[in-house]
């Protein structure tokens, strides 16, 4: 998207036949997404990725690739067509996707037009990637439209940004505030990427100006911010790659919101539904260098605690025991130095020890 084109530099309410959207910039979302995003309810949910991963084109894999169906509008000509097909494989190249033409039976599908320079966020928003000749085709344009239609908002939107940019909101067009919005962190998640300033998803310093020349984005230190448009950077590269839970990159990551992961561990869940957040939130609940044995299956989490069964289940489902990560704590660290001193160890009273003091036991693994 190229900021000389002014016009997509709004925020406005459309109403096209029976599709109603909101616009912010080059983003399109559709009300009930819009709702989702910035209602009055938003903040009282966690997202996850990128964006919500409901939002994500992971409905159907084949032979390790998530399969994206897309189709051209009518009024797309054949030189635009080509650059859109050579992005893709740009995407196929780099992440576990591969783009392929949408069939009748298909539902959801990515469109390309030519209406202007913006997409829909996500599969379920407007699924609508334009592309609008003269204006936006340069390949980097291409993958910034298409990294919207996977689920991305903009780079300088993140939770994160204040420590790595500032925003001079009195040079900002009236207007357009709302594109330089901050999201909440349960709107989105990086992925524990670095902020980045080359991101095809960042914007320029002069975006959005209110006049030629005008700082509207800056680094803390007052450098610019060139917005390149160029390709995906690397950081771009990486974060679809974990989004998408692409093979290498799924050694040891939270499979949803790393901030849903954060707050359910100091829950305590952890230990108290190891199981699931084994699944759901491995990094953040130190489960990586641990895993429970394919026998587990036949065993309870009773003989975890047992003194003739517990060393065993120790070292075959650390997980399910609630001995991993930090999903292995004490319940009260002061009683259970106290009972470990006055017992002289772990043994007396064995199975209340296992069960409220093994850290202190020296039961934990994988910390």
């Amino acid at each position: 998207m190229r900021r000389s084109f002014v016009g997509i530099l709004m925020f406005l309410s459309i109403c096209s036949g029976q599709k109603d959207y909101v616009l912010m910039d080059d983003m399109e979302l559709n009300l009930e997404t819009y709702e989702y995003f910035f209602g009055e309810n938003a903040e009282k949910r966690a997202s996850v990725a990128a964006i919500s991963e409901y939002k994500l084109w992971d409905n159907n894999k084949t032979d390790g690739k998530w399969m994206i169906p897309y189709a051209f509008d009518g009024g797309v000509i054949e030189i635009v067509r080509s650059k859109i097909l050579d992005a893709l494989k740009d995407f196929e190249s780099n992440v576990c996707l591969k783009f392929a033409e949408a069939t009748n039976n298909e539902a959801e599908f990515i469109l390309f037009t030519s209406e202007s320079c913006s997409a829909g966020v996500g599969r379920s928003s407007s699924r609508r990637v334009n592309i609008a000749e003269g204006f936006c085709e340069k390949k980097g344009n291409i993958h910034h439209e298409i990294m919207h239609a996977l689920g991305f908002f903009h780079e300088h939107q993140r939770p994160d940004r204040n420590q790595h940019v500032r925003i001079h909101y009195g040079h900002i067009r009236p207007g357009l505030d709302i594109n330089f919005k901050r999201m909440k962190r349960t709107t989105i998640d990086s992925r524990r990427v670095e902020y980045d300033y080359n991101s095809v998803l960042h914007y320029s310093s002069t975006a959005g100006a209110r006049q030629k020349g005008a700082m509207t984005i800056t680094k803390l230190d007052g450098t610019e911010i060139n917005g390149q448009r160029d390709f995906m950077s690397e950081k771009d590269i990486k974060q679809l790659n974990l989004l998408y839970r692409c093979p290498g990159f799924l050694e040891c990551t939270d499979s949803i919101a790393s901030t849903t992961c954060e707050l359910n561990a100091r829950k305590g869940y952890c230990f108290r539904k190891a199981s699931q957040m084994y699944e759901l939130c491995r990094m953040t609940c130190g489960f990586c260098s641990c895993e429970d044995k394919p026998v587990c299956s036949r065993h309870t989490k009773t003989e975890c605690y047992q003194p003739e069964t517990r060393a065993k289940m120790i070292a075959v489902c650390p997980v399910m025991c609630g001995y991993c990560g930090k999903g292995c704590f004490d319940a009260n660290e002061s009683t259970c130095a106290e009972n470990y001193s006055i017992s002289k160890g772990c043994d007396v009273n064995g199975y209340h020890m296992a069960y409220s003091c093994p850290k202190t036991c020296g039961y934990c693994v994988g910390v």
